[in-house]
């Protein structure tokens, strides 16, 4: 059966478009990577590399807390074994558990004082950089997870896990839509260049289009040549895999505004639009005569398209391929940048977070000295007992005749 997409998707492929998307060469119309873009790329590059799951709490709220909860872990339950369990020291066992004691006390009494004033401060550099008052890292456009989360809350006491990151990211989509459509009109028709549409998106891809294109030579080097082979290719071919990026963005924004349009000229529901296109779909998977990249693209709008539920969900971004291209230019460009300031914003909190650290180590030690014996009084009373009869024993050690050197003060 032959399917019918609306002569659409033939349009994508039209000669204006190809004219308006250009090729993907055109990122070397811009000259060489500049200095700044290049450590930029390189800031970004290196933060694609995610934690595993277990630690990506620790990722979001990054810095110090990390630092602080390995300290801790280490302090709590490796050292109390070298303590417990040295052969080499002569104070019985139970003097050994009871200093063995002491670590995990001073691990939890640190982590609780560190972790908490680094999760207040955190939440502090965010919140200032989510409402542009850190020029540094102005994140209006890009709200951070934990500024929108405490808003939400105190909107939506009630709201469900679930729900409460589907609104997070829904909100960080807009904010960047509304700066989208603030610069729409400013940059209607600017040249954009591609350096600054390169975000963690473009970098991923850019990696795996090297890895592929260079693939012979980079299996006849080490992983530290590999390294830094890919690092060298890297700002160009993200360039290049931004306007990739753009141009599958534009065709499929392109094909559901186009669906929309038509549909609404014809009266039909939103409802009716989803199933006729959901059909299409399911009839093309079976019989495809589409050429892979014009499928990937009627897929992708589909799904896309799928998950509005009305016509005024479909933002209004220009009616042109030309328009919504540049559109889509400028969202990944607000997108990168917001990127950028996150990694900015990182780095500060990691630097700061030390110092923060350092200014709380004072107090914690003084609250070990002070909670640490009163907790063995409760865990080892008898360790404890014989531990202050000996601080007392060598309290009252009367101090030795201190015997005047010979000499001539000393001979009379």
């Amino acid at each position: 059966m032959k399917v019918s997409v609306s002569g659409i998707d033939s349009k994508i492929t039209s000669s204006a478009a190809r004219k308006a998307s250009g090729s993907a060469s055109d990122a070397q119309s811009f000259g060489r990577t500049s200095a700044a873009g290049k450590e930029a790329i390189k800031m970004l590059a290196k933060s694609t590399a995610s934690l595993p799951k277990g630690l990506q709490w620790l990722g979001r709220n990054d810095g110090e807390i990390l630092n602080s909860v390995v300290t801790g872990l280490g302090t709590a339950f490796v050292a109390p074994i070298f303590i417990a369990f040295n052969p080499f020291s002569k104070e019985d066992k139970e003097t050994k558990l009871y200093s063995a004691w002491r670590q995990p006390i001073s691990a939890v009494i640190a982590a609780v004082m560190q972790i908490g004033i680094n999760m207040k401060y955190n939440k502090h550099l965010d919140k200032i950089a989510s409402t542009g008052h850190f020029d540094r890292a102005d994140l209006r456009h890009n709200p951070a997870d934990s500024y929108l989360r405490s808003i939400i809350k105190l909107e939506q006491p009630d709201i469900s896990k679930e729900k409460l990151i589907e609104e997070i990211k829904k909100r960080q989509e807009d904010a960047q839509w509304d700066e989208v459509n603030r610069l729409r009109e400013s940059m209607k028709n600017e040249v954009i260049d591609p350096e600054k549409m390169v975000d963690k998106e473009a970098i991923s891809a850019a990696k795996k289009q090297i890895k592929e294109q260079y693939k012979d030579k980079l299996s006849g080097m080490s992983k530290k040549q590999a390294e830094k082979f890919i690092a060298e290719k890297l700002p160009e071919q993200a360039k290049i895999a931004a306007l990739e990026q753009v141009k599958e963005k534009t065709r499929v924004k392109f094909l559901i505004r186009s669906w929309a349009k038509k549909a609404q000229e014809k009266g039909m529901s939103f409802a009716d639009l989803i199933k006729q296109k959901n059909q299409e779909l399911e009839a093309l998977r079976r019989n495809n005569t589409m050429i892979p990249a014009r499928f990937s693209v009627f897929e992708q709008a589909v799904e896309k398209i799928s998950a509005y539920k009305e016509y005024s969900e479909i933002k209004p971004i220009g009616e042109t391929f030309k328009e919504i291209m540049q559109s889509v230019k400028i969202k990944k460009m607000v997108h990168a940048s917001s990127e950028r300031a996150k990694e900015v914003l990182a780095q500060y909190r990691r630097w700061t977070g030390i110092v923060i650290s350092l200014v709380t180590l004072p107090i914690s030690c003084g609250l070990l000295n002070y909670a640490y014996p009163r907790i063995m009084e409760k865990i080892m009373p008898n360790a404890s007992k014989k531990k202050k009869q000996q601080q007392m024993g060598q309290q009252m050690q009367p101090q030795k005749d201190i015997v005047p050197p010979k000499g001539k003060e000393g001979i009379k």
